[in-house]
């Protein structure tokens, strides 16, 4: 991890394929339009930050499965990773696949998938600190926060996995506001698609909380 990249593109669209694959960087910021991922991200924050950021006025569209792994050097800390400025779209439904691998750090997640767009999936690969959602992600094979601390809504927040009944599961993550009564939370599985759940706005209270599934719901707080 001993240098750096920083894209600033205005409108342009940038485009990527692997990053840091065979040497880490230090981080990684990207501006611009629009983005195209179609390969692994590595940073390492053993000599920089190792933070991810991308921000974008359109869209960032993954063209392959794409991990951003901010601990390249598995030293079991790394840096944060920031995609809550731009909306991450696959490019055929059901299909790319996003994986975040931020140990002990700060993950944050705008928009991810559309209700016509589903994502193959979106995983969180290893223990971190506060997971920061504000967006709708719609995704096939679940959506799991179990690896993080805690998470925290930024912006009202829709999880819908009801294209495949696949499950929501937050066991042992407890979910808040930023202010008392400021955002809400849905969740939306299919007919058979269950969702779990551990205390829910004990610290900061959420604006309101909807759940539809049609499997189990467990209340764990």
């Amino acid at each position: 991890g001993n240098e750096s990249l920083t894209i600033t593109a205005a409108d342009g669209a940038v485009t990527l394929a692997q990053v840091g694959t065979t040497t880490a960087l230090e981080f990684l910021d990207v501006t611009g339009g629009s983005a195209s991922l179609s390969g692994n991200i590595d940073t390492d924050n053993n000599v920089g930050s190792g933070n991810v950021t991308i921000t974008t006025t359109g869209n960032t569209v993954l063209t392959a499965n794409v991990t951003i792994d901010t601990d390249a050097g598995a030293s079991g800390t790394g840096g944060s990773i920031d995609l809550s400025g731009t909306s991450v779209l696959p490019t055929t439904a059901s299909t790319e696949q996003l994986t975040l691998d931020a140990p002990g750090a700060t993950l944050s997640l705008g928009n991810a998938g559309t209700e016509a767009l589903e994502m193959g999936a979106v995983t969180f690969a290893s223990g971190f600190g506060t997971l920061n959602l504000g967006g709708s992600i719609f995704t096939d094979n679940g959506f799991d926060a179990t690896n993080a601390t805690t998470v925290v809504l930024t912006a009202d927040t829709v999880i819908d996995t009801d294209n495949d009944d696949s499950a929501i599961n937050f066991t042992g993550t407890p979910i808040n506001a930023t202010g008392a009564g400021n955002e809400s939370l849905t969740l939306i599985t299919g007919a058979t698609g269950t969702v779990a759940l551990n205390v829910v706005g004990t610290t900061t209270a959420l604006g309101g909380l909807d759940v539809t599934a049609g499997g189990l719901v467990t209340l764990g707080g």
